[in-house]
């Protein structure tokens, strides 16, 4: 009777000791797990902060930042493809091969032009213009941008007008927005890739990407027609954001995978409005509107995974400036 006894005891020891290994292994693991989110978090940041300085390197040297890069490309080290440079057409990269894969359409207002002035008179409304935005029109001169807003009814050009045109349709451009142009950058094609082996994204002012778009645009710009970013609350960081990096983080939902694809990826968990503000698209991962917001706010357990960051024009300013 007592050899029974001895032998449950010791069954029953064993079970705790197979209990508390489990609990100690199931910790572990929880641990280790962690330590790899902060590792390709830590990846990301650095990624995102070599970028950022290449971007400052990039318009020292050229008072531009280039267009976005084709997301869809083939990952190709030897440049046989388009992938990693950036969409033809500066000042709107769009309507050319590559292409920037979101922009906005472009948006209107009139106003009346007079033969070699460069003044524009009686402006619809000068709501959303600010100067170094790109105009287009019947008897403006290609390239024409924004040099002063005068009043609520008038703006000045760079350039003089070549017709008079009473009511001209004027058309303006804003954002676009596609991959890190890691060729363009002359960055390793790797740094085009986050933590978790997908796409980096970039958005761009494409007044910003346009023939002397850093000298257009001034250090003190406080445009509240560029790119905006909202915390968490809802209020805006800024409004006059001339670029923004953006990785889907560990979830990745709305982005596009290392190797290169027009399908992008759906985590179906993922529900929460500020993931859906910055891919632009739905619990699917199927494209909606692209508009010129983003929300940047910490980390939660549940769905906001995103990693975001942007520049103004002022983090753009060269050493003179």
């Amino acid at each position: 009777m007592q050899k029974l006894n001895n032998r449950a005891f010791t069954l029953l020891e064993l079970s705790i000791v197979l209990v508390i290994i489990s609990v100690v292994m199931g910790g572990a693991m929880v641990l280790f797990n962690h330590s790899i989110d902060l590792k390709q978090i830590k990846e990301t940041q650095v990624k995102m902060a070599a970028i950022q300085k290449a971007l400052l390197d990039y318009r020292q040297a050229f008072n531009r930042i280039p267009c976005p890069a084709d997301a869809t490309q083939l990952m190709d080290a030897t440049s046989s493809n388009n992938f990693g440079i950036e969409a033809a057409n500066n000042g709107t990269c769009t309507g050319g091969t590559p292409a920037a894969n979101f922009s906005m359409a472009a948006s209107t207002f009139t106003g009346n032009t007079t033969n070699t002035s460069a003044i524009v008179t009686s402006v619809s409304s000068t709501t959303g213009l600010s100067v170094g935005t790109l105009v287009s029109g019947t008897g403006i001169p290609a390239g024409a941008y924004i040099a002063s807003i005068d009043s609520s009814t008038q703006i000045t050009l760079d350039k003089p007008a070549t017709a008079t045109n009473s009511g001209i349709t004027i058309s303006r451009y804003s954002v676009a927005g596609g991959m890190v142009p890691t060729k363009t950058l002359g960055l390793p094609d790797d740094y085009a890739i986050d933590g978790w082996g997908r796409r980096i994204m970039y958005m761009v002012d494409v007044n910003m990407t346009a023939a002397s778009g850093a000298v257009n645009i001034p250090v003190s710009d406080s445009s509240t027609a560029r790119i905006t970013v909202n915390d968490a609350t809802g209020a805006a960081k800024t409004t006059s954001g001339v670029y923004l990096l953006l990785s889907f983080g560990k979830n990745g939902h709305g982005g596009y995978n290392r190797g290169g694809s027009s399908t992008r990826l759906a985590n179906y968990i993922s529900a929460d409005s500020a993931e859906l503000t910055n891919c632009h698209c739905d619990s699917s991962g199927a494209a909606t509107a692209f508009s010129v917001t983003f929300v940047q706010k910490p980390a939660t357990i549940t769905a906001f995974d995103d990693l975001v960051v942007y520049g103004t024009r002022a983090d753009l300013r060269s050493l003179n400036e």
